[in-house]
């Protein structure tokens, strides 16, 4: 028998998109933020975060989009849920997401981008 191993995931739910020059963009949800030692809710706690990644340039630093940490431990009757609508879509120089988010409460609907900077 195999010892059972916890696997913690920190970023989860990814979204590729690439732009009309080639430019990859992502998008995703992000725990790297939450507390070390936490008590109750702040294991859920969460943020999204982007990059761009670009032959000449690679990998841009990764940009966090949410204003706050939020929860996706909330009361929703919808299901799916969190990471089952989040979207995103690339231009030549940017990127636009979308991700469900519960700093309110409940499960709303955000937007943020990244706008890529071309030497």
């Amino acid at each position: 028998m195999f010892p059972m191993l916890m696997i913690v995931l920190d970023q989860l739910h990814l979204w590729v998109s690439v732009g009309p020059n080639g430019t990859v963009y992502l998008g995703w949800y992000d725990r790297r933020l939450r507390a070390v030692n936490c008590t109750n809710d702040c294991e859920s706690r969460t943020d999204t975060f982007a990059a761009s990644f670009t032959v000449a340039g690679g990998v841009s630093p990764n940009k966090r989009l949410t204003s706050c940490s939020f929860s996706m431990n909330v009361l929703s009757n919808c299901n799916p849920n969190f990471g089952d609508y989040n979207g995103g879509h690339a231009t030549a120089d940017r990127f636009y997401y979308g991700w469900g988010d519960g700093r309110n409460g409940d499960s709303d609907g955000f937007s943020g981008g990244l706008q890529l900077i071309l030497p």
